[in-house]
């Protein structure tokens, strides 16, 4: 027989599991798993714009037959290292948060030379993930004239790569923040030799910030574990333009970071509104404010 005080603390319990359960993505409004053997998908205004170096292939997947290959040129090529994909919101976000899955080769699967950046402080500008919005009378999407912009970026670390979170307004401040300002954090062991020959789960969340406030957040995850994890960031456009995202990418320059040609692969993209489940942090070589 259920009483009145058990059916209580049932639903006191229920409560409280609920407080804890993990909640999922808030609003997805793009998905892509390029099944379609295209980057040609819209989905809720958003859809893919333009890509360098990249293409839908069929040499391996992280479901399905197909992913979204990145082809970055070796230092050999006598060529930079540039491959990018772009995409449109279609719409101001004020908070984003992208997932992808993605491969680095260890050499030995038929997909190309092994993931190694380059340990040369010449191959500092490796750019991960980038949100923003902007002026796009600049031709370049507002990528150039940018209002508020940000994201992370890889340098190289004993063979792999090490990121760091970057944001800034109005045309200046995008990379490591100084001193008077708060930094978006840093973490040593990004891509290392543990990543290598599997697909690695990433997701970043970006919120930009209420105007002339420092609440803006900045998170990237590795696997579920928080590498990167900034939550007061005076991250808004500091000339009366909306606090918000409408365009981003995902991987992009590399000043020649490759001593060969070297492919990465994209799968199984998700975006949406809102930001996904907490996650634990990753350990000490991590370094957040």
């Amino acid at each position: 027989m259920t009483t009145r005080k058990s059916r209580t603390l049932c639903a006191i319990a229920a409560a409280v599991a609920g407080a804890f359960a993990a909640p999922a993505f808030s609003a997805d409004i793009f998905v892509d798993d390029f099944e379609s053997g295209s980057t040609s998908k819209t989905m809720n205004g958003v859809r893919w714009r333009t890509g360098s170096a990249t293409s839908v292939v069929t040499d391996i997947a992280h479901s399905g037959t197909r992913s979204l290959k990145f082809v970055f040129k070796g230092v050999s090529s006598g060529d930079d290292s540039f491959a990018e994909q772009r995409f449109d919101l279609g719409a101001d976000y004020k908070e984003i948060t992208v997932e992808f899955w993605a491969y680095y080769p260890n050499g030995s699967e038929g997909l190309g030379a092994k993931y190694e950046h380059r340990n040369d402080t010449s191959t500092d500008n490796n750019k991960f993930i980038r949100v923003w919005k902007g002026d796009t009378s600049d031709g370049n999407n507002g990528y150039s004239s940018y209002w508020i912009k940000g994201g992370a970026s890889t340098l190289p670390a004993s063979g792999g790569s090490s990121i760091i979170g970057e944001y800034g307004w109005n045309g200046s401040g995008v990379g490591r923040q100084p001193g008077d300002v708060p930094d978006a954090g840093s973490y040593s062991s990004f891509i290392t030799s543990a990543q290598l020959g599997k697909w690695t789960k990433f997701r970043f969340h970006a919120k930009a910030a209420t105007t002339g406030k420092g609440d803006g957040v900045l998170e990237l995850f590795r696997d579920d574990v928080k590498v990167l994890g900034a939550t007061n960031l005076p991250w808004y456009p500091h000339n009366g333009q909306t606090s918000a995202f409408n365009m981003g990418y995902i991987l992009g320059w590399a000043n020649s970071g490759f001593s060969q040609t070297t492919n990465i692969y994209v799968d199984d993209v998700r975006i949406s509104t809102g930001a996904s489940a907490p996650a634990p942090m990753a350990p000490s070589n991590v370094t957040v404010q």
